[in-house]
């Protein structure tokens, strides 16, 4: 604080001490003119609280992590799920073997259960369930899943996903605003704080997905 803002100040301070007194005849307080308060005013700092840090996305963010190690039940059998039972709108994957190239499936997320069919055609993959639609089409080593997925009351969520491999090694990539996902033959594991965009039903397809395009001879894993 500058010294003529402390002067402005002292001289306020003691003109009201001495008002209180009832000296009111032994104190004249000085003029001040405009300039001499507008420098005391704009001498004196005022703290300011910190801004709040909002992470943009709802929910517990402990919820978004993401760890769905894929098991093999047995011949033809694969599953995924997680860990913790008790978890909010537990993710629960299913994938066998079925007729030709094609697999049975069932995936669950909470109260939303579907069971339908990935079906191979040629470097194309197609899940047809209940609700849910979605797509993997092969291109060169990545693939674009896009698609729709049922969720409950009737809410449908549109995705078109890249899951690009990553060259130097057998690791795929899936990231996109509000989702990162490591992706490979063991299982998914990463993030996803958007839990309006990819609510756990549409992580339970994609896990779908990716079990049957690891486990697909003709796509060469």
């Amino acid at each position: 604080m500058r010294k003529s803002a402390i002067l402005v100040l002292a001289a306020l301070f003691t003109g009201a001490a001495a008002h209180a007194a009832g000296n009111a005849g032994a104190f004249e307080l000085p003029a001040l003119d405009a300039a001499a308060l507008k420098t005391a005013a704009a001498d004196i700092q005022v703290p300011v609280a910190p801004a709040s840090r909002v992470s943009g996305y709802p929910g517990d963010q402990e919820q978004a992590k993401v760890w769905l190690p894929f098991r093999q039940e047995g011949p033809g059998w694969w599953s995924t799920s997680e860990s913790d039972p008790f978890a909010s709108d537990r993710i629960e994957v299913n994938v066998r073997s079925g007729f030709g190239d094609d697999f049975d499936v069932d995936f669950t997320a909470g109260f939303g259960h579907e069971m339908g069919t990935i079906s191979r055609f040629g470097s194309r993959m197609e899940l047809s369930a209940m609700g849910t639609r979605m797509t993997a089409e092969k291109w060169l080593d990545s693939y674009r899943l896009e698609g729709e997925v049922l969720l409950e009351k009737g809410r449908r969520v549109r995705i078109r996903l890249d899951m690009e491999k990553d060259f130097s090694s057998e690791n795929y990539v899936i990231r996109s605003t509000g989702l990162l996902l490591n992706v490979n033959r063991f299982g998914i594991t990463g993030e996803a704080p958007d839990t309006i965009g990819y609510p756990k039903k549409v992580l339970a397809v994609i896990a779908a997905m990716s079990i049957a395009i690891f486990q697909s001879p003709a796509n060469g894993f």
